[in-house]
């Protein structure tokens, strides 16, 4: 029996769910079969697809990403929280079929973005190893489950889970909004705390000058580093190049920094490395903030 999937086979189902689900998405890549179709809770809202591998003996459980209003809002309001506890209890019907019907196989998690968040947290609850895109982290509404609480909190619960010998491969793209926000702002739980990052694609240019047309070309590059299309073109980019190029790396990001620049200029700078094409037009935005932030100064003293 095959140990684990790569992340590129990881990536394809999470898209592949999306697909079995309804919506865009990806193939299913070769080998695997989702017989089950999908699993939704009550409302619809929430979906995952099981997909089995015959001849690896491997079943993967890939939890479909936010696609609906419901969706958003759980991200917003509760890193996730209230969608998992929406599908559970159909998780844990569907992880005690796999079992049932694919006695010796090993089961693994997967999901980008809410659908990662979800995949941690089954993964962490039902002692499963696994995989994520851009995920959400394990929420803390998720982290006061009986599953959970019941070894002492999250924090013992992941020791015990790693001693278990799982684990949680997580591959994001660099600039990706969510993990930028749930795990480097907020610090939230994620179960892979040295994720892979690759390197993003050229970001989106602005259609204008215009205040409207630069905020949607760094919204557009948003969506672009965050979609689970990117990653998998990047991870069969890498995988098909016959050189080793660096265009992977184990840090998230690196960052540059001036003590001396206000903080408007450290925003507008993290603006343009996150976008770079935008940067010359972002330019003079800041240079005219700059200004009439300057003759405040002047004239309060």
């Amino acid at each position: 029996m095959a140990t684990g999937i790569s992340a590129l086979t990881a990536a394809e189902l999470s898209n592949a769910a999306y697909v079995t689900a309804g919506y865009g998405g990806g193939a299913i890549p070769a080998g695997w079969v989702a017989p089950y179709g999908q699993d939704t809770d009550s409302s619809g809202n929430e979906a995952f697809t099981v997909f089995v591998n015959q001849s690896t003996s491997q079943v993967v459980i890939a939890f479909r990403g936010s696609s609906n209003l419901v969706n958003y809002e759980s991200d917003l309001l509760n890193s996730g929280g209230s969608a998992w506890e929406a599908i559970k209890p159909v998780f844990q019907q569907a992880l005690a079929q796999v079992q049932k019907d694919y006695p010796g196989y090993q089961i693994m998690t997967d999901g980008g973005s809410l659908g990662g968040g979800m995949a941690q947290t089954a993964a962490l609850e039902f002692n499963l190893s696994g995989y994520g895109q851009n995920s959400m982290p394990i929420s803390s509404m998720a982290a006061a489950d009986s599953e959970i609480q019941s070894q002492g909190g999250v924090t013992q619960a992941i020791s015990n889970w790693s001693a278990a010998g799982n684990t949680f491969s997580e591959t994001n793209v660099q600039n990706d909004p969510a993990t930028f926000l749930y795990s480097t702002i907020e610090k939230q739980t994620y179960l892979d705390t040295n994720p892979t990052t690759l390197t993003a694609p050229a970001s989106v240019s602005p259609t204008s000058n215009s205040l409207v047309g630069i905020l949607s070309a760094i919204a557009q590059t948003a969506w672009q580093d965050h979609t689970g299309g990117t990653v998998v073109n990047l991870l069969s980019a890498q995988q098909n190049s016959t050189s080793n190029s660096g265009s992977t790396s184990n840090s998230s990001s690196t960052s540059t920094s001036s003590t001396s620049s206000s903080p408007v200029t450290q925003l507008v700078q993290a603006m343009a490395a996150y976008a770079p094409s935008v940067a010359a037009h972002i330019t003079p935005v800041l240079t005219g903030v700059e200004n009439v932030l300057a003759h405040l100064a002047a004239a309060l003293h």
